[in-house]
């Protein structure tokens, strides 16, 4: 087993399919930390270091090194099936990482996840389940409530303050199904920024929207 990184990649050498197959690296590399490492900020919300993705043994995403600048909206740009997705669910360890290093504000996923917010694609939700607006956006305060704990006012008022940022509040009570896609678009993150994400990931932040739908909801 290798566990070091620099056994995988040495500066200046493409990492290879067959070095990765054969290292039996792991998904998260022991003993690497990006504070080492000048090119990376231990300030930015989000640092990823040669980080390889693969599917069924195939790579999709190469040898990454990104610093998220601090206090910025960060667009992803590219066509379908060009790793978007693969790239948020990688930092998010919701899909392995071949190699790489991946830290938010200096430290491992683990111990920032209450900073940070995931807003998966549209297509990933029960658009059906007999929630309302202000349920969905409650959700977010579930760390805070605690488990199997009801819903209180003081959480619920939380929730409804931040539909009201994006002028929501009078789709407060309708079952998301109801909400059109733009309305959708703009209630949707507020789960995340209820819960006082300090970074939010949104798989298709402005899909469904117009011009007016986007402003708010950035």
């Amino acid at each position: 087993m290798i566990n070091d990184l620099t056994e995988v990649k040495r500066p200046g050498s493409p990492v290879t399919q067959d070095t990765l197959l054969k290292s039996g690296v792991s998904p998260t590399v022991q003993g690497v930390t990006l504070s080492e490492r000048p090119e990376h900020s231990s300030e930015s919300p989000l640092s990823i270091h040669a980080m390889t993705v693969a599917y069924h043994r195939k790579p999709v995403l190469w040898d990454i090194d990104y610093d998220a600048p601090v206090g910025k909206l960060v667009a992803i740009v590219g066509p379908n099936g060009a790793g978007k997705s693969t790239l948020i669910k990688a930092c998010l360890g919701l899909v392995p990482r071949a190699s790489g290093v991946v830290e938010f504000w200096g430290q491992p996923y683990e111990k920032q996840r209450a900073r940070v917010g995931y807003v998966p694609q549209r297509e990933s939700v029960d658009w059906d389940f007999p929630v309302s607006a202000l349920d969905v956006v409650c959700m977010g305060r579930y760390r805070k409530i605690g488990w199997c704990l009801p819903v209180t006012r003081k959480h619920q008022r939380a929730a409804l303050e931040c539909m009201e940022r994006v002028g929501m509040a009078d789709y407060a009570k309708r079952q998301i199904r109801q909400l059109s896609g733009g309305a959708a678009a703009a209630c949707v993150p507020r789960t995340s920024a209820s819960a006082g994400s300090g970074a939010l990931f949104h798989g298709r932040a402005v899909c469904g929207g117009g011009r007016g739908d986007r402003e708010s909801h950035c």
